[in-house]
């Protein structure tokens, strides 16, 4: 965290156009801390540029300096922003794509209750049992009226129905009746 004062002499640095590097030197900021300072003063545009600028600047020095290990240095440097750049590209187009499948899941669900009610049949929360025991509830009342269920999966749909008939729950189509729980 920037003292104040410090961040008070950055902001005016900065409005007088001094580079960044001068500030840097001046203050003994890092580039970024003078760049985040400089977008919560609203002066973000011009000095990103010139921060963005004097990184790059400092990425090709280092590429071409004798040393090797300055080179090594810039090398990896730039190996990692073309990861961070990789990475942020990914996960906007993951975040993006999430977006669309959750919209358009939600248009095919309510194009499914449309179509459900155009064909008179009511929505699928109202037919299915709700817990555990009232689908073995459900199961034990099948195989003792005649009915083939399997122990575990869903039940089928002509079960459900003859069930919510035959305990008044039901109207003749086998569709839950307004008023009285599905059980």
């Amino acid at each position: 965290m920037t003292d104040p004062r410090t961040r008070a002499a950055v902001i005016d640095m900065l409005k007088a156009h001094a580079p960044v590097e001068t500030v840097a030197d001046t203050t003994g900021l890092s580039t970024g801390e003078i760049a985040a300072i400089a977008h919560d003063a609203g002066l973000t545009r011009e000095h990103a540029r010139e921060a963005t600028r004097s990184l790059l600047d400092a990425l090709a020095w280092g590429e071409r300096h004798d040393s090797k290990k300055i080179r090594s240095l810039a090398a990896r440097a730039r190996t990692a922003l073309d990861d961070l750049v990789h990475q942020r590209r990914t996960e906007a187009e993951v975040t993006a794509t999430q977006t669309e499948i959750a919209k358009l899941r939600k248009q095919l669900a309510a194009a499914e209750t449309k179509l459900r009610q155009a064909k008179g049949k009511p929505a699928t929360g109202a037919t299915r049992p709700h817990g555990r025991s009232e689908r073995e509830q459900i199961r034990q009342w099948a195989r003792a009226n005649g009915h083939t269920v399997h122990d575990r999966g869903a039940l089928p749909t002509k079960v459900l129905a003859a069930y919510r008939r035959a305990h008044g729950t039901a109207d003749t189509a086998g569709r839950p009746v307004k008023g009285r729980p599905a059980t």
